[in-house]
């Protein structure tokens, strides 16, 4: 070993230094002291030999390898291949057992669990330890933990043994008893010690240096030639990993488990959130798809739009015979109409079998093929009418709802009195329509009103055959000629889609005109809705944020925790030589996996959540507003972010804390 003008300081800028230039060369064999009061640099200088304190100024040479070239790996190796730390605490892991201690650095170095554990019992018996070989350390004497300590820093036959006052806290003999295992362990290999009690270190070393305010003050030292000795790279034993991960996982169950609940409730909030954010606008896409009122559109153009306060107000008339020339040749298989609401109210009285009932919805359709779609099965209880007679109707499950009874097969009754006036003449008819319900459809639940669909080609030849005693033609005629002024004319068109696909082609036509206006009642519901959804994930939003960052930092504060709690055993592993990735394994990789499984539990059981949740929001709402289920890149990322969140959470203390930092620690404890 050859020390040349090694200075080193702690903090940011180097203001507290502690060596002062020291120099010094040792053989590569003898027991040789290092002497001084307090605060003179003796442990620091034991911390810059072993590898644990990176060297700042001048050199360190230890078998031709210098220390202040070595990465980070490198000193790791050299703590491993190198060194023998004996610590003034002892630094056992107190909660495992003798045997543990004493093969961990074997383990390390590459040698199996049994070969090492034999050879470590072996060592044990030695010292006179092999009663205690399965005891915990903490449950032993404070020579016994010094005997241990010396095994555990001996067992690899290092070519570099340190100790820092092995004898401080031991009564006579058993100081007696380190100081003479150490000394023939001198035989074959460099020993240096830190000792305040020189009367008894005296008798048993070959040679001593004294220091004082981190200078040499006296050396006793032999007279040696440089020595070169290069030290290959072995394999590294990892089989010590599987032990301290089991034991770790059993030390931290509160925490572990508390990260697994943790993990498990945010993903289920994830899934939720992303299933509503999916499943609610195709949901009522599709829903609104499976009304009848979906096929008939309201066209009409605005002439003048006008502020009043927060609202819009604005007066629309009927298109003109050229406006519906337009859009017939804009949608070629839409069907435009006039409107007969006058004769035949939106709203309106009537009677079921006899029976007044309040006003409902009478809703027009041009036919009734739709139903025949498959998308309908299992949506229609009855028959769907053939053709378009105007003596069957349908009705929908709100409709039957309302009525709290069967509806098939009943009659439904519309009378209605009208009276007309034209340049003095006067015309007085009534109408008298009666409906069969054919069949009961389920459709477009999340609006609940109820409705009575009637074919608007049977009225349309029911008007035509109304001949009029007083008035010119018929009401059909009478409509088609009527005023813009007329009560007759109404304000709009009927435009009607045979299929769903040209419903939405004519709702999202682009205008053709100034004023152009076309709706539909169902998709203006479902637009509403939609927006509906959009504001309630807007709303929601912080808080889904705020409860996601929640977890994900308790997730994180419960790894951090984790390593804190570890943070001795992971020190004393490093000074034994352990690689920063094995540290790494031991404080993460258990809050990382037991977060991955409350993720993995959460999507196992996405389905059945997703189908619970379902049937809460259709007993609540009327309406399957999730997504079924979810991307498998969702899924995916979900897994991934809950076990690298955990992963942080040991990885930055550890990287923060480092090498240096941990071994920094035990000298201060």
């Amino acid at each position: 070993m050859k020390v040349e003008n090694l200075s080193f300081a702690y903090g940011r800028r180097g203001g507290n230094e502690i060596l002062r230039g020291i120099s010094f060369v040792l053989p590569s064999r003898g027991l040789f002291a290092v002497y001084g009061p307090s605060g003179s640099g003796k442990s620091t200088l034991l911390s810059l030999l072993s590898g644990c304190l990176k060297v700042q100024k001048g050199s360190i040479s230890v078998g031709g390898r210098r220390l202040e070239r070595l990465s980070r790996r490198g000193r790791e190796d050299y703590l491993l291949r190198t060194v023998g730390l004996l610590p003034q605490g002892f630094h056992l892991l107190e909660e495992r057992t003798v045997l543990f201690n004493a093969s961990l650095p074997l383990r390390m170095a590459g040698l199996g669990k049994r070969e090492a554990e034999r050879r470590a019992a072996k060592s044990l018996e030695a010292v006179g330890l092999s009663e205690a070989i399965n005891r915990r350390a903490s449950l032993l004497s404070g020579g016994e933990k010094a005997r241990l300590a010396f095994v555990r820093a001996a067992i690899k036959k290092p070519s570099l043994l340190l100790a820092d006052e092995p004898t401080g806290n031991l009564d006579g003999a058993s100081g007696r008893a380190i100081m003479h295992l150490l000394k023939e362990e001198s035989a074959s290999r460099l020993v240096i010690l830190v000792s305040h009690d020189e009367s008894l270190s005296r008798e048993y070393v070959d040679g001593y240096i004294r220091l004082r305010d981190g200078r040499i003050e006296e050396a006793f030292l032999p007279s040696i030639g440089e020595e070169e000795r290069e030290e290959k790279e072995r394999k590294r034993g990892s089989s010590y990993l599987a032990g301290s991960f089991l034991h770790a996982i059993g030390s931290d169950r509160g925490k572990l488990f508390l990260t697994l609940l943790s993990s498990s409730l945010a993903s289920a909030l994830v899934v939720f959130a992303s299933s509503f954010a999916l499943g609610s606008e195709r949901a009522v896409r599709e829903e609104s798809r499976l009304s009848l009122s979906y096929l008939s559109l309201s066209y009409s153009v605005v002439e003048k739009e006008e502020k009043a306060g927060l609202l819009t107000l604005s007066r629309a008339r009927r298109p003109s015979l050229n406006e519906r020339e337009l859009l017939s040749e804009a949608e070629e298989e839409a069907v435009v109409v006039p409107d007969f609401s006058y004769y035949l109210p939106s709203s309106y009285p009537l009677t079921v079998n006899g029976f007044p009932k309040d006003e409902t919805s009478l809703f027009p359709v041009w036919d009734f093929s739709y139903l025949e779609d498959p998308c309908w099965k299992d949506r229609v209880a009855g028959e769907t009418p053939s053709g378009n007679p105007l003596g069957y109707c349908v009705v929908n499950r709100a409709f039957e709802e309302e009525l709290g009874e069967p509806t098939l097969g009943k009659t439904i009754r519309v009378q209605r009195d009208i009276h007309l006036e034209k340049d003095d003449l006067t015309e007085d008819f009534t109408i008298d329509l009666s409906f069969l319900v054919a069949a009961v459809v389920d459709e477009f639940s999340f609006m609940g009103l109820p409705r009575v669909y009637y074919s608007y080609q049977a009225l349309a030849g029911y008007l035509r055959n109304v001949e009029f005693t007083t008035l010119a033609g018929d009401p059909y005629a009478y409509v088609e000629e009527a005023e813009d002024d007329s009560p007759l004319s109404s304000y709009r068109c009927l435009v009607f889609a045979p299929a769903p696909e040209v419903a939405l082609s004519l709702s999202s036509l682009e205008p053709l005109f100034d004023g152009f206006s076309l709706s539909s009642e169902a998709m203006a519901a479902a637009s509403s809705l939609a927006e509906l959804s959009s504001a309630f994930l807007l709303l929601i939003e912080p808080f889904l944020i705020l409860v996601l960052g929640a977890a994900l930092f308790l997730l994180f504060s419960l790894s951090y925790a984790s390593f804190l709690s570890r943070k001795r055993e992971f020190a004393i592993l490093s000074s034994l030589g352990a690689r920063q990735g094995d540290l790494l394994i031991l404080s993460s990789l258990a809050p990382a996996l037991a977060s991955l499984a409350g993720s993995l539990l959460t999507i196992a059981l996405a389905p059945f959540l997703l189908e619970g949740g379902q049937a809460y929001f259709l007993e609540k709402a009327g309406l399957a507003i999730l997504s079924s289920t979810l991307p498998p890149i969702a899924y995916l990322l979900l897994s991934a972010s809950f076990f690298f969140v955990p992963l942080l959470g040991s990885l930055i203390p550890l990287l923060r804390g480092s090498f240096r930092n941990l071994h920094e620690e035990l000298s201060e404890e």
